[in-house]
């Protein structure tokens, strides 16, 4: 497994873990996507996608998150801001965004990233947050107006695109609908094995039949599908370098069980703002799910649509990817990025 490189984004020396695809040998005007990772599974999930990206004519760059390994740890006074006040937990969320800006901003530099093309179809930067990892992509887009001049000015000419792959309705503070369930929900599973659980769960497919209806008490909640092999059986051997999931019980479990509205602030101003747009008047927003991932992406992803479409419909473009493909599967990203790109 690659070893992980570091970037120091602030002036209190806060530094992000990464890696990097590199430039494909044949492009200078690629896009690079920097992406997100979401709970337990660290930036090294990725690497299938990492193999791929140069090939395919992308640069892909994966960030740890704190707490995460390599990645600065989320200090006290900071994960005590997660339990205060609205302003505090608002603060806390911004802060978090705004380390993500200054690592893209600073990553532009130190590269030299290619700028969006004048035709709009090549070059720039896209933000990709998965799973829980929109709740910070959502939080950096939201964030921008809190940036210095400088840096916002150059960010608009290459951030492009904003994906969320993914979500769950917790990462973005939506209602959690009746019927729901994961392994930490249930009583009936012992606290031991409630993590290796969740690992196996996440990775699974799920059959839920026609998802046209969007009734939630139709899809599979509970027991995934044995049409295919949960992915976490193919990084068996690499478990160790993927899986940390010690933040369940810290920074990742306040997140989820403290910020709920301010979560759901920053999606609502990250997708539909007119000032976000405004800010970034290249970027474009894309859900990515499956129709065999958990049910909590599938939930998410009309709830989405229905905010939407009571905005009048059209900021958010939608990629249902059909059968084959679940949220932990890499190449998820080779064909679907490339088509929303137009590479």
């Amino acid at each position: 497994m690659p070893d992980l490189e570091t970037l120091v984004v602030d002036s209190a020396g806060t530094q992000f873990a990464y890696l990097d695809s590199g430039a494909p040998e044949d492009s200078s005007d690629y896009v690079t996507i920097f992406a997100i990772h979401g709970i337990i599974f660290s930036a090294p999930i990725f690497q299938k996608v990492l193999d791929l990206a140069p090939k395919s004519g992308l640069r892909i760059v994966a960030i740890n998150r704190r707490d995460y390994p390599g990645s600065s740890p989320l200090s006290t006074e900071q994960l005590n801001c997660a339990t205060g006040s609205d302003e505090e937990k608002a603060g806390y969320l911004r802060d978090r965004g705004l380390e993500y800006l200054y690592f893209l901003d600073r990553f532009i530099q130190l590269k030299g990233l290619p700028l969006i093309s004048e035709d709009g179809k090549q070059g720039g930067v896209a933000l990709l947050g998965w799973s829980l990892g929109t709740s910070f992509s959502t939080a950096a887009i939201a964030s921008a107006p809190s940036l210095e001049d400088e840096v916002k000015d150059r960010l608009a000419k290459y951030v492009r695109a904003s994906i969320l792959q993914d979500p769950p309705s917790v990462a973005l503070g939506l209602p959690i609908p009746p019927g729901s369930w994961g392994p930490s929900l249930d009583a009936s599973i012992p606290p031991k094995d409630i993590i290796p659980f969740t690992m196996q769960w996440l990775t699974g497919y799920f059959d839920h039949g026609d998802v046209s209806p969007r009734d939630p008490s139709a899809l599979s909640h509970v027991v995934p599908s044995t049409q295919f092999v949960p992915t976490i059986y193919s990084m068996h051997s690499q478990i160790s370098g993927i899986a940390f999931p010690a933040p369940v019980a810290g920074s990742d479990g306040l997140l989820m069980a403290n910020l709920g509205s301010q979560l759901h602030a920053n999606y609502a101003k990250a997708c539909f703002s007119s000032q976000i747009r405004q800010l970034f008047p290249h970027m474009k927003v894309y859900l990515i799910t499956g129709d065999m991932t958990g049910a909590f992406g599938v939930v998410a992803c009309w709830q989405i649509q229905d905010d939407d479409a009571e905005r009048g419909g059209g900021k958010v473009e939608f990629e249902l990817v059909l059968s084959d493909l679940n949220r932990y599967s890499g190449i998820i990203l080779k064909g679907r990025l490339k088509r929303i790109f137009k590479l």
